[in-house]
């Protein structure tokens, strides 16, 4: 099976998927001692409010950079180097005038930030001093996300992953160092922003091998380039913004009802749940740009490709998934004990447990997330976010309302359930949508994906 995994570029760049979630989840299970036992409980939660920031922020991204490779991948497949200069320049520009202006307004509105997040005392002055710097955090984020959306676009997912990899692993490893060199919050700003750097020259370094594109040109930038980006973005921005709403807001109801302390039980909880997911769940990114190329081809041999793509990637995730998570869910105990040491906290390895199951329902869901994304059908993948965000703050809300508060496990089963609803979605969406291409075809009828990303095209809700 692994001889056929690598037998194609696709293949390649799913296998490194795999890869970089592996390594990303070796610097986590290294890194997060480290951070507790030399920071505690209630100054790594001050960092984990943040980090919810910068992922707030992101939405000053208006879903570019999944647009830049989607259309990228297209232009690729046509070998139009000037129309692939002019999309990424074109969305450089939006993204650093979103981005200074994301970054202003979080030094601007630092003051009432902290505030919402209910912090007081040095907490509060911390988070305070360290706001303006996660400003600049997020505009720079935004440029490396539109240069590894481009490596992605021109079919070399695999160094992309490569690329945030090494980012990942400096950065864990300068925050690590100075950490235990007698620093505090600030090391973990400095390695954020050391792997957003090391990402940022090796995406330069892997565009110049692909591909001529000189990108840094007044000349690349087209309001015609900009209006095809915008429409596929704002779905994808719309997206975005229900699913930054998810952590985020579960994050903000436990520093409310149970104090900065929970926060660092369910990161570990939640972005344990993740890694484990995103082993598997990373090497299907691949699908959304192959999946552009192939239907920006339209033959008959390239649909039949996409479906066989699909079919394949599904048969993998029944293979690997459930053995995968049936030996976590019994583990999950002992390995988080041994883990922690005099850090483990009693309600994790239940909380774990729950998200770890909302987690395995949302994996089923990924090949036709992808597939919808790559085909155009991205406002399918918009309601996927919002039915997931959706369900998950009405559970939390009502736990809320029917008990005075909400702990960590609470939390967990609004994730569960959030989860289950959006793959049960995105599953008969994907069927619905394969149903309508197939009938579409069969009557001779243009396809007209561009139409589709734009909100019409040949189905209806």
């Amino acid at each position: 099976m692994i001889r056929r995994l690598v037998s194609s570029q696709l293949r390649l760049n799913m296998a490194s998927g795999v890869a970089m979630s592996v390594v990303n989840l070796a610097a986590f299970g290294a890194a997060y001692p480290i951070y507790l036992h030399w920071l505690g409980y209630d100054a790594y939660g001050v960092w984990l409010l943040l980090v919810t920031v910068l992922e707030l922020g992101q939405l000053g991204a208006v879903g570019i950079a999944p647009a830049i490779s989607k259309l990228v991948a297209e232009e690729f497949s046509r070998r139009d180097f000037g129309a692939i200069r002019s999309y990424v320049t074109t969305a450089l520009a939006v993204l650093v005038v979103t981005g200074l202006a994301v970054g202003a307004a979080v030094a601007l509105f630092r003051e009432a930030i902290v505030t919402a997040f209910g912090l007081s005392g040095p907490s509060a002055a911390l988070a305070a001093a360290l706001l303006p710097y996660v400003g600049a955090l997020t505009l720079y984020a935004f440029v490396v996300q539109a240069l590894t959306a481009t490596v992605s676009g021109l079919g070399r997912m695999d160094l992309a992953n490569y690329a945030a990899s090494a980012g990942r692993v400096v950065g864990v490893a300068i925050s690590v160092g100075l950490i235990l060199a007698g620093g505090g919050l600030e090391s973990l700003v400095l390695g954020a922003a050391a792997s957003y750097v090391v990402t940022h020259v090796a995406g330069v370094v892997f565009i110049r091998r692909i591909a001529p594109l000189r990108l840094l040109r007044i000349g690349n930038i087209q309001v015609r380039r900009l209006r095809v980006l915008l429409p596929f973005a704002g779905q994808v921005l719309a997206g975005s913004v229900a699913s930054l709403l998810f952590s985020p807001f579960n994050k903000v109801m436990l520093a409310r009802f149970a104090g900065p302390a929970a926060l660092p039980i369910y990161d570990i909880a939640f972005s344990g749940a993740m890694q484990v997911r995103n082993i598997l769940e990373s090497g299907f990114r691949a699908l959304m740009p192959e999946v552009s190329h192939l239907d920006a081809q339209d033959t008959a041999e390239t649909r039949e490709r996409i479906r066989s793509v699909y079919a394949r990637s599904v048969r993998l995730l029944a293979v690997f998934g459930p053995v995968l998570y049936a030996g976590l869910v019994i583990l999950a105990a002992p390995v988080l004990a041994l883990w922690l040491g005099d850090r483990f906290q009693e309600p994790l390895p239940l909380a774990f447990r729950i998200i770890l199951v909302g987690t395995f329902f949302s994996l089923l869901a990924v090949p036709a997330y992808y597939t919808l994304m790559g085909l155009g059908y991205v406002r399918h993948c918009l309601g996927a976010h919002v039915v997931q965000t959706g369900v998950n703050i009405a559970v939390v809300t009502g736990i809320i309302a029917g008990t005075g508060g909400v702990s960590v496990v609470g939390v967990a089963w609004g994730v569960l359930a959030g989860m289950l609803a959006a793959c049960t979605y995105l599953l008969l969406q994907h069927r619905r949508a394969d149903r309508g291409r197939l009938m579409e075809r069969a009557a001779g009828a243009p396809l007209a994906v561009g139409a589709e990303s734009a909100g019409a095209g040949p189905m209806t809700d």
